[in-house]
């Protein structure tokens, strides 16, 4: 009968043991590795779920139309609610004898450095098109605009790694290198950068009795809002503004913080967003795209929350701007014929007065520059 082998000595235990580990630490780094393959192979589809707002769904909606949209319009919600993109198109195919394809890429509560970082998304994925109708919220003319949540939370969504740099530079943090670090790790480690995505993935596939930990935490709340195929979303459900009043319309007038009320009266300008306004204009003069500033019809309740000699400042302001950088100002604030039927609040248009404006938008403005019969530069 043979001996029993001996008991391997403790350092060939050990040994062995880290042996073992070091195969378990590379499995498992081949394991992330390729989970981040896998979600880098579909990151827009995890970008949409991850991100806590909209923005890039609007990019999104804009990039899979089948084509590259020759006009993009761009702005807050007033574009978004305020331009109708498939009207659009039948009536430049009427006017132009071709077809055209538009999309309204507005998001709500758009400040004009969000704009700049959606434009480069766009540029960025090869959808550059001939011309950018830029929607001026007035708001975003004052240092609030800076502090705005919504913008500010699409920027790490729609800002490529390029723009990490510029994206410091914004009020929330000033050269914050920590806020730097985290962004580039968002964008380089995709396991990382939408883990929030992938936990909405994986809560959805489980039966509801099993929504706990993870599952039954707030991870966004973020729902796509129902558009049409070209991003115009629709405001069936609004009623027209008549016999409301101011504070009916808009109850924050009453409380005296920010977003104070809707220009925050008296107006104090301040350059901060204006100076992405005019980096945005400069990198679509770039990419030979032609830019047209405009602001959406407002109802004439709108102006009574301005002090007196508040709106020409505003105008002036812009129309600055437009001469500075190369765009065209179209002020469409008073276009004559709207009534309280076209609007649902005091500047948001509703489904009968986006009709109205989309019409008179295509007939003076877009049809005209895609013609060459309103000369706007394109660099």
């Amino acid at each position: 009968m043979l001996p029993a082998p001996a008991p391997a000595s403790p350092p060939v235990a050990r040994r062995r043991v880290r042996h073992w580990r070091i195969i378990a630490s590379c499995l498992a780094l081949v394991v992330v590795m390729l989970a981040n393959v896998k979600v880098a192979s579909n990151h827009r589809f995890y970008d949409m779920l991850s991100a806590p707002t909209d923005g890039l769904f609007r990019v999104h909606i804009c990039e899979t139309l089948g084509r590259v949209p020759e006009v993009l319009f761009m702005g807050s919600s007033r574009t978004q609610h305020g331009i109708d993109a498939p009207l659009m198109d039948r009536l430049l195919a009427q006017q132009l004898g071709h077809p055209v394809l538009t999309c309204n890429s507005g998001d709500d509560g758009s400040n004009f450095e969000h704009d700049y970082y959606m434009l480069d998304r766009y540029i960025g994925d090869g959808f550059i098109p001939r011309l950018i109708v830029e929607n001026l919220w007035e708001y975003n003319l004052t240092s609030h605009a800076d502090e705005y949540n919504i913008p500010n939370a699409d920027m790490p969504w729609l800002a490529g790694l390029g723009d990490g740099w510029d994206m410091m530079q914004h009020q929330n943090a000033p050269g914050d290198i920590a806020s730097y670090g985290g962004f580039l790790i968002q964008k380089l480690v995709p396991l990382y950068g939408d883990r929030i995505g992938l936990l909405k993935r994986l809560c959805g596939a489980l039966p509801p009795a099993a929504n706990v930990g993870p599952c039954a935490a707030d991870l966004g709340g973020k729902t796509l809002q129902e558009v049409n195929a070209n991003g115009y979303a629709f405001n069936q459900g609004y009623q027209p503004i008549t016999d409301r009043t101011l504070v009916q319309l808009w109850p924050i007038v009453q409380q005296k913080a920010p977003p104070c009320s809707p220009h925050c009266n008296p107006l104090t300008i301040t350059s901060t967003q204006t100076v992405w306004l005019q980096k945005m204009i400069a990198l679509a003069h770039r990419h030979g795209i032609r830019v047209v500033l405009n602001i959406t019809p407002l109802s004439e309740k709108q102006f009574l929350y301005f002090a007196p000699g508040d709106w020409t400042h505003i105008h002036a302001y812009f129309q600055g701007i437009a001469d500075i950088s190369g765009a065209y100002f179209s002020d469409d604030s008073r276009l004559p014929g709207y009534t309280d039927l076209d609007f649902w609040d005091t500047h948001h248009l509703s489904a009968a007065g986006a009709t109205k404006y989309t019409t008179w938008l295509a007939s003076n403005i877009v049809a005209p520059v895609l013609t060459g019969k309103l000369s706007v530069p394109s660099h």
